[in-house]
């Protein structure tokens, strides 16, 4: 039979008919995340690999764009329903026995239109110490063709913040915030929250129907504005136009109102507050009539916002920093920075990519391949170094009382709860004080940094339940580093810098020998009896004499330390040798 046309061409390879195992294929692709480009670049460079043209050039083998495009959307239709209306209730009615069967609970409201997913690891999520104290709280939107709103709330652990649920509803309103939060009530039951079935506080923006949703389906909870939103809100007002605050005055206001927010005690913020409204005394106040009663609107509600208010059930948390993190984890890694097909889609992402993600980054935690903790205990380390148990007094009931390294004062740490009567710590920040108290007494306190075994594994089962690896497998390279509750033995050898008990792997300096400490006249003297040997070796000039007894003279030893040595082993030592270095090579 004749042709009239071509037939070992490329041309004509490319009009082939697919076949149903190529499309097969693309529904492979399809169902793992691929989308139409690239489902194409994935199988085309699998065929790269074989290295022939010819089935390159096959159509049958690899189809053109038009025909993975009809695949997609047959794919597109049969999986996740229509973009709009109510065939996609109906699909997301008809996949939920799908994915409770992969234990991800789904509860639906069709109007007004409500959809909260809780995975497993958010179930999981719910047994964390802290989810029963703090919860962050925040939205958004512009994630699907029909902009539909987001909310995550989270709790904080000791990777960061986890999820534990995610709200899909038709807007941000008040009814549809209060219908998402009833529905992640019914959802977690009983043992949501730890167990308490609400949380202590709520962590949120300045939204004010998302906290009468709150305040409704969960009223025994406290709600907390966050500090970061609050600055926002106050320097955006002062660069609104229609305010018409000069521009060389918008910095001092908001440094006034700065301080009634950041005050350390509940008098200091009044005082805060009546300068911040002084227009007596104040020229900068009294131009501005609107910024006093806008401050008098803020101070009204100052329970909310002001940091002296709260306390060590924060547990250092201020702001929802964490939801604005998970906001961008979902828009850039979830989506892709894409758009979502429709609500069926968003559902699909978050219980399977976002799912996986977290748990790829507490995996990485658990395999101690995140160093932010331990790096964070060896700066409080260094800054305990004036420290000796001698000087920390313990009391009753897990209490000590640990001094201040500027003044006598004397700070009374609670192991128990975490807390500190100092400014960092009284809000449940891990300050120094409790750093002393954990290095000295090996004591557990909840907000330590998370540097132990325990710690690894309680993450581990947060990420992988059941199938989680024994305790010991997630032990510390040197088992003397792990921290023991009940470990109080302490070496102590009458020296300010006694470490000994710590869960770090810092090199320190060989300063102890058979654990005998030298003494620090004997170390002084050897550095002076060598600098009179390489100026009796070398010689010196009155210059750089002159100039070494000047840096002696002007030196600060208080802003260094309390001590002279490291003052000058540090500068002026180097500096002489540099200038002996100099002159030796010009006597050559």
């Amino acid at each position: 039979m004749n042709h009239s046309h071509t037939l070992d061409t490329a041309d004509a390879l490319g009009n082939l008919r697919s076949i149903p195992d190529t499309r097969q294929l693309f529904e492979t692709y399809f169902n793992d995340g691929l989308g139409i480009t690239d489902s194409m670049t994935f199988h085309e460079g699998k065929l790269e690999l074989e290295g022939d043209e010819y089935v390159i050039a096959d159509a049958s083998l690899n189809p053109k764009y038009r025909t993975v495009q009809h695949w997609h959307n047959v794919w597109r239709e049969f999986n996740l329903g229509p973009r709009i209306g109510e065939g996609v209730i109906e699909k997301l009615q008809s996949k939920k026995a799908s994915y409770e069967e992969k234990g991800v609970k789904i509860l639906i409201n069709e109007e007004p239109f409500a959809v909260v997913i809780c995975t497993p690891l958010m179930q999981r999520a719910h047994k964390l110490p802290y989810s029963k104290d703090i919860v962050f709280s925040d939205s958004t939107a512009s994630c699907d063709a029909h902009n539909h709103s987001i909310t995550f709330m989270l709790t904080p652990c000791a990777v960061g913040a986890v999820p534990l649920a995610v709200i899909i509803t038709k807007g941000q309103s008040m009814n549809d915030y209060k219908i998402g939060f009833e529905l992640v009530k019914n959802c977690v039951g009983p043992d949501g929250f730890g167990g308490e079935c609400f949380p202590k506080l709520f962590i949120t923006d300045d939204s004010e129907a998302e906290r009468q949703a709150l305040q409704s389906v969960w009223p025994q909870s406290k709600q907390l504005l966050c500090r970061f939103h609050i600055c926002q809100s106050v320097w955006r007002w002062l660069w609104g136009s229609e305010n018409n605050i000069e521009k060389l005055d918008r910095p001092i206001l908001y440094a006034l109102f700065n301080k009634i927010l950041t005050a350390s005690s509940v008098e200091m913020a009044e005082v805060a507050y009546l300068n911040a409204i002084d227009s007596n005394n104040n020229v900068n106040v009294a131009k501005y009539p609107n910024w006093v009663n806008y401050v008098n609107l803020y101070w009204k509600r100052k329970e909310i916002w002001v940091l002296s208010y709260r306390n060590f059930e924060t547990h250092g948390h201020q702001t929802n920093n964490f939801s604005e993190i998970c906001v961008r984890i979902y828009k850039d890694i979830v989506l892709s920075r894409n758009k979502a097909y429709n609500v069926v889609s968003l559902v699909d992402f978050t219980s399977t990519v976002m799912e996986h993600y977290y748990i790829r980054r507490i995996r990485k935690f658990c395999n101690s391949r995140c160093d932010v903790s331990r790096l964070f205990l060896i700066s409080l380390q260094k800054k305990i170094k004036y420290l000796t148990i001698d000087m920390i007094e313990s009391l009753e009931n897990n209490m000590f009382k640990v001094p201040s390294e500027k003044d006598t004062e004397m700070y009374e740490v609670n192991a128990t709860l975490g807390y500190c009567t100092c400014y960092q710590g009284h809000l449940g920040t891990f300050c120094k004080h409790q750093a002393a108290v954990y290095f000295f007494f090996s004591k557990e306190l909840p907000n330590a940094p998370p540097v132990t075994a325990k710690c690894r594994y309680n993450m581990a089962v947060l990420a992988f339940g059941d199938k989680v690896q024994p305790l010991s497998f997630y032990n510390s390279l040197n088992a003397q580093d792990e921290i023991e509750e009940n470990n109080t033995e302490i070496i102590d050898v009458n020296y300010t810098n006694n470490m000994s008990k710590v869960v770090i792997d810092e090199k320190q300096p060989e300063l102890i020998t058979n654990n005998v400490l030298k003494p620090v006249q004997q170390d002084f003297q050897s550095v002076v009896d060598l600098m009179v040997h390489k100026n009796d070796e070398f010689g010196s000039t009155n210059e750089s004499l002159n100039i070494f007894l000047k840096n002696l003279e002007t030196s600060q030893p208080k802003t260094l330390g309390k001590h002279f040595c490291p003052l000058v082993g540090n500068r002026f030592l180097f500096v002489m040798l540099i200038k002996l270095k100099y002159e030796f090579n010009l006597h050559q």
